[in-house]
């Protein structure tokens, strides 16, 4: 039996979230060094680094939203993006949204009533990158 060193792996439950299913831990393994792991509830992958909650993995799978990647969802976590938000920018029919814009307009603080105001003021555009840019001209009081 090999005592833990610098290549073992510790799985221990979260101290914020119970949960309860079947919990899988993935991992390639190259010679004798672990190269990378996924972990797994019931299925789904989890994560817990960068602020990557499993509620926000739980939440974008039941919304069906799982057409992300973990570097993605890792974005997310360190830009607090949440779930609603996702499929708030999702239902107002952006295009084209790729999850680096959906990241981007979570930092530039717009949200969907910025949006609705925008195009209540005849700004008609859908591009998401060109809606920050609104928001970066100073167009805030719109929010």
């Amino acid at each position: 039996q090999r005592l833990a060193g610098r290549d073992s792996l510790v799985l221990a439950p979260p101290a914020a979230d119970v949960i309860l299913g079947t919990w899988r831990a993935e991992t390639l393994i190259a010679g004798q060094r672990i190269v990378k792991v996924v972990f797994l509830v019931d299925g789904i992958v989890q994560l817990g680094i960068h602020n990557v909650r499993v509620s926000l993995v739980k939440d974008l799978h039941e919304m069906g939203l799982v057409d992300f990647t973990i570097d993605d969802l890792v974005q997310f976590g360190i830009h607090n993006v949440s779930a609603r938000f996702v499929k708030d920018m999702i239902e107002l029919e952006l295009e084209p949204l790729t999850p680096d814009d959906i990241v981007q307009l979570r930092i530039h603080g717009v949200s969907r009533r910025f949006i609705q105001n925008l195009w209540e003021q005849g700004v008609e555009t859908r591009d998401p990158a060109e809606i920050v840019q609104y928001r970066k001209r100073g167009l805030y009081r719109l929010a």
